[in-house]
């Protein structure tokens, strides 16, 4: 099995497992690509064997691709886990042509990328800044904090022939090891250096952020990638967590763990105007439906969604979502009770807050409501803001 080669017990019960993926097999059905059909398994200046995973997409801008493998969480509390893969990047780097990798993340391809949504370590050249040499970075809530800088200068002593190996290695007090070879062997004699950091506690995801101007696309190639740790394979379906109005024509479903792109929706009530369901696309955990038509106020919308599952392929039973719009009118909300200062002995919260009062007969589904004028007014968080109920 050239994909997951699992060492010692087996698949479902092994404590300690190896991936593997030498794209031998000519094609990349498990890896997820933003965008769509930007790399590719080939022979063209393969780094080894007969096919390497190449960026093969002819952008007449500059742009950026990026491509993801799911694996089954890879835990490291008390666990060593280990990291290895081949890369060749065709042309000098800079600020405007780089790499990077995300050896720990916790989503997909569409958000690896610098100040993204994607949470993780990440090993690469010029991720930020331009000095060309190797760093780690860690990504944590859109923030972007170098850990580890080293000596190598991959302009200078890499190059656009050279292919590298590099190795990382975590050991359960969380200290990282980085080393480096440039031969076929792959006995790592170069060591790079160290760093420590306990931020994250696993992975979910391998992906690669790829950026390039006009003329220096498809210049990148990975091969023989490698991790060995503590897999523990989830075998549990995603599970509905709630659904909501997003626009005039969209409801969004939320579901507790990443998706994959399909499912099957059967429309079971529209308002008069036979209003259709016309697309639906996913993200993350979020599904998002588009109706052809914009929503009628006070109007019902449910549909059933099956065969919907997650990153791992565990799906998820049928289930139904039922949602009546409503368009709130002036004088639905009212404002109940302001505490311009609030008095700390009896237990209030140190801040100045207004209470809304849903004065209506439906659901109001609240997100980033503002106060008119906003003068230090924080945005309302998404709520579901019941009929009869108080919100603050």
């Amino acid at each position: 099995m050239k994909i997951l080669s699992i060492l010692f017990l087996g698949f479902f019960t092994t404590l300690s497992a190896q991936l593997t993926e030498n794209f031998e097999e000519g094609h990349i059905n498990r890896w997820e690509q933003f965008p769509d059909q930007h790399w590719n398994a080939d022979e063209y200046n393969s780094l080894s064997g007969i096919y390497s995973l190449h960026h093969i997409f002819n952008d007449s801008t500059e742009g950026s691709s990026q491509i993801s493998l799911c694996h089954n969480p890879l835990l490291f509390e008390n666990s060593f886990t280990q990291w290895q893969f081949s890369i060749r990047h065709g042309y000098a780097p800079s600020s405007s042509n780089k790499w990077a990798v995300f050896f720990v993340s916790g989503k997909s391809a569409r958000y690896s990328v610098p100040y993204g949504d994607a949470n993780g370590y990440v090993l690469g050249v010029n991720f930020t800044g331009n000095d060309d040499t190797l760093k780690v970075w860690k990504q944590s809530d859109g923030k972007v904090t170098c850990l580890f800088k080293s000596l190598l200068n991959w302009q200078i002593e890499i190059g656009t022939e050279t292919t590298a190996c590099l190795q990382i290695s975590r050991n359960p007090a969380g200290i990282f090891e980085l080393r480096l070879d440039t031969t076929p062997q792959k006995t790592f004699p170069v060591y790079l250096g160290s760093f420590t950091d306990t931020s994250f506690s696993g992975s979910d995801y391998f992906s690669i952020y790829y950026k390039y101007t006009s003329m220096q696309d498809q210049k990148l190639w990975f091969d023989d990638l490698s991790i060995s740790g503590n897999f523990i394979p989830d075998v549990k379906p995603p599970v509905f967590v709630r659904a909501w109005f997003s626009g005039k024509n969209s409801i969004k479903v939320e579901m507790t763990e990443s998706l994959k792109n399909k499912a099957e929706i059967t429309p079971l009530l529209t308002d008069l105007m036979d209003n259709r369901i016309s697309d639906y696309e996913f993200s993350g955990n979020i599904l998002t439906v588009y109706y052809q038509l914009d929503f009628q106020n006070k109007s019902r919308y449910s549909f059933m969604i099956e065969k919907i599952s997650d990153a791992y392929g565990n799906e998820a039973d049928p289930f139904t979502i039922d949602l009546v719009y409503y368009l709130p009118q002036f004088n639905d909300v009212v404002i109940t009770e302001i505490m311009a200062d609030p008095d700390q002995k009896n237990n209030l919260p140190e801040v100045e807050y207004v209470e809304l009062y849903n004065r209506t007969d439906y659901t109001i589904y609240v997100e980033n409501w503002k106060s008119v004028p906003e003068i230090h007014v924080e945005p309302f968080p998404w709520r579901r803001f019941i009929r009869g109920s108080t919100l603050y």
